[in-house]
């Protein structure tokens, strides 16, 4: 009967126990008739004078029973003969609680339109969101959030949000619901006592749908909870392999990462029995040798131990690899399929903190797996072992019979050579191939000895010998073998070319593979030239290009050249910045600009005047006592007001004071009596972004284009996100941040330039500044329109106008019919963005509208920015083109 009434002591007298027994049966017929939906009989005893409040021995009162059971119209009759709305049961619950837990939409209405808190919590510190959030009563979480959505941060007594309430238990749909409440909001991370954030708890149950849906909104995918676990341990203790595949692509760079307990997220997935979990973890290479730190287990013991049969069996057949064509395979793969063998053989040997092994913390299922497993593996260590004798033994006979199409098998296959008793006879076998196939078989054992054996062979011509010894030295840099490599250097009677422009190069290899000892000693015995072009690029620029820092360090060293211009028409550092490499880009830029020299007018010859700048009247000119092609620009102030000069001064400064491969660079200062000061900088050929993108709107597939370089989306944003994060760590605000301050260049990249109006930024800063449909709302604002001062979230702001131009191709708000001062109110007033297109990736929409926020603290920092565009740096799409498709 839902509880008896409760008894209250009393210290009144006056009253007989009849009447306080009829009194309790008048209550308790009051409490069924609330629970029963029997109307009249409510209406009656509240007529009669019954107690509204009274209560059962739960602590229940009538509107506890009519809120749980759903009577509506008892509900309503209570709370008008004042039932206190937010009355407390013994487990602390209101009307409020038991309605939104039942899912009586029209009941949670109506209390709270009679003022039920909706802060209160119960005897577990859950509040009524946190119960229609676990039973998935969607309809009632967004009737209390639009009520008050602070709702979203309250945590019950173990810390969880609503929000981890609807993820552990799967509720997409109410996931999706307050999602809606939270967007911009950084409660979608929030962490329970546990440290574990409603990502973490939906992996951990195995939720794929909704751990997507807390990413696309932006949930942190690699936090970390307060036992040291991962997305992906939780993943793994979740076993869901769907939600584990997701949480790969987007954290596998935590697939090692162990918790406090010392387990990977492979263990975890292991210990719990998860064979699909442990399938794609290892698909994903994880590390099935790990061992767990702390109590020295290792991925099997976890299995075994647990009786994890099936496990066990897709963990055994990933460590004792098979092999089944043993007789006919290579040597190189049979000496492959032997390491794996007995590194297998001693994972199984492995002992733990208690000197046990898998065999022998085994459950009596797990412990006949491993069993025959160790015994079948002793067999094919065996069987593997003579057939690599037998390989090494064809080898010596074939050598010794000359048989050399068989010995030029053997040795491509990796079969080693341990002696060249009759060397004499494979160099008069006259047969080139040969020899370079045993050159590279002898460089790959690392065996010099052999090597100056044969090299010294007297039956070699000088130049077979100068061969043998190159191809040696590009076998050595190619993989890496620094002391082979130094070796062959100093060797006598050999003329090695460490720097060609066709075939192998050593130099341009030793780049490649980023060895920067290798280059060092190269670099110290060559007199080439350092810029020398091998397959189209140089030594730096392949070092570049696959982002070696120290190798780039020692080559800018040794007086190579970042400003040299590529076949692709790009400099080496153009080239820098493309590829995202954010360190050689400032490293290399570091090694061209050095100072900013003052010179005299006269160093320079006058080749063309350009139409004015905003803040600057410019030309073309020469250097002339540079031996390069150069041709530069000259600017000076437009006008010979103080303003403007100040404000040219300004710049010159800035320039003079920011150095990043991302900012148009100062190359000299003309300090010139006649026209006042002046400032030299690189020619950008292709112009500003604004009239870039004109040109390629406008142009037809016949028209002539004085560049062959197309210029990315994503590199026109990267490239400006990095000018402006670097700025604002000066603690600089460019102002004026638009498609004409961007400029564009075949040789030279993309530049964020024209900073006369910059300037430090300040707590009170209010001027309003820029060109008007690139500012932001708060820069526009009138006066009497509120708050006025800004902040680097303003460039900010500028920064998405541009992406609307990139992706579009067209100047902001060009479809609109308004005039300019009608956009720029609406602007200023929250009415009016400028928009992407419907073909433009999601990721790249949603990027844009968060920096167009009107809230200039709900927009990202150029830092956040730059991390959006750092895995989008491959995305395929030419400015202005219409279309956009991001990388695979």
């Amino acid at each position: 009967m839902f509880g008896r009434r409760q008894t209250t002591e009393t210290t009144e007298t006056t009253e007989t126990t009849e009447t306080k027994e009829q009194k309790e049966q008048r209550e308790d017929a009051l409490l069924d008739a609330a629970l029963y939906d029997r109307l009249a009989v409510v209406i009656s005893a509240l007529r009669d004078g019954v107690d509204v409040n009274c209560k059962d021995c739960f602590g229940r009162t009538p509107l506890h029973k009519a809120a749980l059971c759903g009577h509506s119209e008892i509900v309503r009759i209570l709370l008008d003969h004042r039932a206190k709305v937010n009355a407390r049961d013994r487990y602390l619950s209101t009307p409020l609680h038991l309605a939104s837990q039942c899912n009586h939409v029209e009941i949670v209405r109506l209390l709270l339109a009679h003022g039920a808190d909706l802060d209160a919590t119960d005897i577990y510190g859950e509040t009524v969101l946190h119960l229609a959030a676990y039973k998935d009563h969607t309809a009632v979480v967004q009737t209390l959030l639009e009520s008050d959505k602070s709702l979203l941060r309250r945590r019950d007594s173990k810390g969880n949000t609503a929000l981890h309430a609807a993820a552990a238990k799967g509720h997409e749909q109410t996931v999706t619901t307050i999602l809606q409440f939270i967007e911009n909001d950084s409660c979608i991370d929030a962490t329970n006592h546990a440290g574990e954030s409603a990502l973490f708890v939906a992996a951990a149950n195995g939720h794929v749908d909704i751990v997507k849906a807390l990413v696309h909104a932006n949930a942190r995918t690699h936090r970390v909870s307060n036992d040291g676990s991962t997305l992906l341990h939780a993943a793994g203790l979740g076993g869901d392999s769907d939600a584990l595949c997701y949480a790969l692509s987007k954290c596998g760079d935590a697939l090692e990462t162990r918790d406090e307990m010392g387990r990977t997220p492979l263990y975890v997935a292991a210990e719990k029995g998860h064979g699909g979990a442990v399938t794609a973890f290892l698909e994903a290479q994880a590390d099935l040798f790990a061992i767990n730190k702390v109590d020295k287990t290792t991925v099997l013991m976890a299995a075994a131990t647990n009786n994890h049969g099936n496990v066990v069996n897709v963990l055994l057949r990933q460590l004792v690899p098979t092999m089944t064509a043993v007789d006919t395979a290579s040597y190189r793969a049979l000496m492959t399929h032997h390491k794996h063998l007995a590194a297998a053989q001693v994972h199984l040997g492995q002992r733990n903190a208690m000197r046990k092994t898998a065999i022998e913390i085994a459950s009596s299922a797990t412990k006949q797996l491993i069993e025959n497993r160790v015994t079948s593996l002793q067999a094919d260590l065996d069987r593997t072992h003579l057939a690599i004798q037998a390989k090494e033994a064809a080898l010596a006979k074939a050598m010794q019979t000359q048989e050399w199409t068989m010995t030029k098998q053997l040795l491509r296959e990796g079969v080693p050579v341990t002696s060249l008793d009759r060397v004499g006879d494979i160099v008069n076998a006259g047969d080139a191939e040969l020899l370079l196939t045993l050159v590279r078989a002898i460089m790959e054992a690392d065996n010099m000895m052999l090597l100056q054996t044969l090299i010294r062979t007297p039956e070699l011509s000088k130049p077979a010998r100068n061969q043998l010894a190159q191809d040696a030295l590009v076998t050595a840099v190619t993989s890496g073998k620094t002391l082979s490599a130094m070796n062959l250097l100093r060797m006598a009677n050999v003329n090695l070319n460490l720097v060609t422009t066709e075939g192998p190069s050593p130099l341009h290899l030793a780049a490649k593979i980023g060895s920067d000892r290798v280059l060092s000693m190269l670099l110290a015995a060559s007199r080439e030239d350092v810029d020398t072009i091998n397959e189209g690029n140089t030594a730096l620029a392949i070092a570049v290009h696959k982002g070696h820092v120290d190798a780039t360090k020692v080559l800018v060293s040794a007086g190579a050249n970042p400003s040299f211009v590529l076949p692709s028409g790009y400099t080496v550092l153009a080239t820098a910045v493309r590829r995202g490499h954010q360190e050689l880009a400032q490293l290399l830029h570091d090694g061209i600009y050095t100072t900013v020299p003052t010179v005299t007018a006269a160093a320079f010859s006058g080749l063309e005047r350009l139409p004015d700048g905003g803040f600057g009247a410019i030309e073309k000119v020469k250097w002339s006592n540079k031996c390069n092609d150069d041709v530069l620009i000259r600017k000076r102030p437009l006008h010979g007001y103080r303003s403007a000069i100040k404000s040219f001064r300004s710049e010159i400064q800035l320039m003079q004071s920011c150095w990043s491969p991302y900012l148009l660079p100062a190359l000299a200062i003309v300090d010139n009596p006649t026209d006042g000061v002046q400032v030299v900088t690189p020619y950008m050929s292709d112009g500003d972004l604004f009239h870039y993108l004109e040109k390629q709107r406008t142009s037809t597939p016949n028209d002539s284009s004085d560049s062959n370089v197309e210029f990315s989306i994503v590199h026109v944003a990267w490239v400006i996100a990095n000018g402006l994060a670097y700025l604002h760590a000066k603690n600089i605000i460019h102002r004026d941040l638009k498609s004409l301050n961007v400029f564009l260049c075949a040789k030279h990249g993309v530049v964020l330039g024209d900073f006369g109006i910059a300037r430090s930024i300040e707590d009170n800063m209010t001027a309003g500044a820029g060109t008007d449909v690139w500012m932001a709302p708060e820069v526009l604002r009138e006066e009497d329109e509120g708050d006025r001062v800004y902040d680097a979230s303003a460039d900010v702001y500028s920064f998405g106008v541009i992406l609307t131009e990139l992706d579009t191709g067209r100047e902001p708000y060009a479809d609109s019919t308004l005039k300019r001062f009608e956009i720029l109110t609406q602007v200023r007033t929250n009415k009016l963005r400028p928009t992407m297109s419907d073909s433009c990736p999601q990721w790249l929409a949603d990027l844009a509208a968060a920096c167009l926020s009107f809230d200039p603290l709900q927009r990202p920092t150029a830092d956040e920015i730059v991390a959006i565009l750092a895995p989008h740096l491959d995305d395929d799409r030419k400015a202005g083109d219409g279309r956009l498709v991001p990388a695979p």
